[in-house]
């Protein structure tokens, strides 16, 4: 994956995201990005492939949420 992706958000302004991490939670894939580097504020979201090979990328529910984050943070803490 890119270390910059560009998503459009509901109004379909564009926004260029930095992605920070990729993991895997079973057989669910993560992407975590946050809009700068001096942005503390982070998104986690669930992405995958398309037929045409496109990355799809899919929000989050709470408990979906929760277990992501945990993840993350026990990945960066591991890998500072």
């Amino acid at each position: 994956m890119e270390n910059k992706i560009l998503l459009h958000d509901d109004d379909g302004n564009e926004i260029e995201l930095i992605v920070e991490a990729t993991f895997e939670i079973d057989t669910d894939k993560f992407v975590v990005m946050y809009e700068s580097e001096e942005d503390e504020d982070y998104y986690i979201m669930k992405y995958s492939e398309d037929n045409e090979g496109n990355l799809v990328f899919t929000g989050l529910d709470d408990e979906e949420l929760r277990e992501a984050q945990e993840a993350f943070e026990e990945l960066d803490k591991t890998n500072k």
